[in-house]
C-alpha cells in the first residue's frame, strides 16, 4: 500500500517569541504557561536598563529582553491594564461573578426575611452576529452619467441572541 502524500497539517501552533510587547491570543484552546516557567525583572543601574528573563529552573527559557526605564515603564502599563481588564472580564474581582454586571445588594430587612438574602446575581449570556457587505448593482443607461450607472448599497445585518438568569444568593 502506498503511503499517503495528500497529509495536511490542520492546526499549526505558534511559539511564543518571548517578546513583551508582541500581542498574544488568549483562547481556551490554548493552555497557560507550565507553572516552572518563571519570568523575572532586573534593574542594571550601571546601564540604566531594565532586563526581562524567562527560565525554567536556572536555564534561560527565551533570549533576554532589555528596555530602558521608559520602555519598561510603557510595558508595565500595558501588561497592568490588560491584567485588570482580563480580571474584570474573568469575574476574578470581588463582587463581579458575572464578570460585566455587578452584583446588587437591596437594603432593608424585609427583602432579606422572605428571599433569604440582599444579593442578587445577573448573569447575562449570548452571541451576537453581524454581517458587513456591499452589493453593487450597474445600470447601463445611456442617459445616466457613466458615475452614475454604478449603485453601491450596503448591507447590514444583525443577529442577537440573548439570555439573562437572575439568581438570589441565600447564605
Amino acid at each position: 500500500m502506498a503511503p499517503d502524500t495528500n497529509h495536511k497539517t490542520i492546526l499549526k501552533l505558534k511559539d511564543d517569541s518571548g517578546n513583551p510587547w508582541e500581542l498574544k491570543q488568549k483562547a481556551p484552546l490554548f493552555l497557560d504557561k507550565p507553572s516552572n516557567l518563571k519570568s523575572s525583572v532586573i534593574y542594571n543601574p550601571s546601564k540604566n536598563e531594565y532586563i526581562l528573563y524567562e527560565k525554567i529552573g536556572a536555564l534561560d527559557y527565551r533570549t533576554p529582553v532589555f528596555m530602558s526605564p521608559e520602555e519598561f515603564r510603557k510595558y508595565e502599563y500595558a501588561r497592568a491594564m490588560r491584567d485588570y481588564w482580563q480580571s474584570r472580564i474573568s469575574g476574578a474581582t470581588a463582587g463581579f461573578k458575572s464578570g460585566l454586571i455587578p452584583q446588587i445588594e437591596i437594603g432593608g430587612a424585609a427583602f432579606d426575611k422572605i428571599f433569604g438574602s440582599n444579593t442578587i446575581n445577573i448573569i447575562p449570556q449570548g452571541s451576537a452576529e453581524l454581517i458587513f457587505g456591499i452589493n453593487i448593482s450597474k445600470t447601463q443607461n445611456p442617459t445616466l452619467p457613466v458615475k452614475l450607472q454604478t449603485i453601491p448599497t450596503f448591507d447590514f445585518k444583525e443577529k442577537i441572541q440573548m439570555n439573562v438568569t437572575g439568581t438570589i444568593e441565600i447564605r
